[in-house]
């Protein structure tokens, strides 16, 4: 979870001018989709693209949209 938490630091300080505004939304609404598990009594599948995928797709109530997926899998594999 920490390099989750890393990523995510990583993007939100970055130069918001040279980060585009779809990826800023990505950022926070992954962070907003996350903050609703209970990590101590859930099991995360964040080694797993196709399952934490879902799971953030379950929380959000739709698919997740092309900036949601790209984090997502830049999380997996970080």
């Amino acid at each position: 979870m920490i390099k989750v938490k890393l990523l995510l630091a990583d993007y939100m300080t970055s130069n918001r001018d040279t980060v585009d505004l779809g990826r800023q939304k990505a950022v926070k609404s992954i962070k907003a989709l996350l903050s609703q598990i209970d990590f101590k009594a859930e099991a995360i599948p964040e080694n797993n693209l196709d399952m934490l995928t879902r799971l953030l797709s379950s929380l959000k109530g739709e698919q997740l949209n092309k900036h949601e997926c790209d984090l997502v899998e830049e999380m997996v594999n970080y």
